[in-house]
């Protein structure tokens, strides 16, 4: 069962638009880099699910243990992506 408190619907849209954004980046360039970011998206998705469906990560408060590790994976995905983006950019124009 998954939890459906306010803060964990915004975690599944932020989950959702990053599949959304992946998945197009793939069908759109079909480069090496958009693969590897889906197949890693989807690891840690599938392995957040597997987390948000066992309900004694929940007992004694854990929820917002939970709730960081699931934005957790997000923001360093894309604080990766991110740096990749900006020294390809430098390295363009120097």
């Amino acid at each position: 069962m998954l939890p459906l408190d306010s803060e964990f619907v915004v975690l599944y849209i932020l989950y959702a638009s990053a599949l959304l954004y992946f998945l197009i980046g793939y069908l759109k360039t079909k480069k090496v880099i958009n693969t590897v970011n889906l197949i890693v998206f989807a690891f840690y998705a599938i392995l957040m699910v597997f987390i948000f469906v066992y309900k004694e990560n929940f007992k004694g408060g854990n929820s917002l243990a939970v709730l960081f590790y699931g934005f957790l994976f997000l923001w360093i995905h894309f604080s990766i992506n991110g740096l990749i983006a900006i020294v390809n950019y430098l390295r363009k124009i120097l």
